[in-house]
């Protein structure tokens, strides 16, 4: 099996893992790594792709939740992506700015 195929296999596996997750509830970086057979977070790409795909497919969306895995959140719930962003962007250029100085 070449790398390619081994990679489109997993992210299908992970695709399957994450659809069976219920909206709220936490799919583990070991559940994701028992679906693939190898640990998820040294290839965080294949999670990440499994992700987009689903997003894609189903509308589905996932937030990181850090040293556990991934949180499916609800649909009305996507607003908060963007406000999360921004303020760890304020807070990171807040923080080099002062650095600088």
């Amino acid at each position: 099996m070449t790398p390619t195929t081994a990679n489109a296999a997993d992210v299908q596996a992970l695709v399957d893992l994450l659809a069976a997750t219920p909206v709220g509830s936490v799919c583990t970086y070991a559940a994701l790594s028992d679906a693939i057979g190898r640990d998820v977070t040294a290839y965080r790409y294949l999670a990440l792709a499994a992700i987009r795909r689903m997003n894609k497919e189903t509308g589905a969306l996932f937030a990181s939740v850090r040293g556990v895995g991934y949180q499916r959140i609800p649909v009305d719930h996507a607003h908060t992506f963007g406000a999360t962003a921004r303020a760890r962007i304020r807070r990171t250029a807040r923080h080099a700015s002062a650095t600088r100085s």
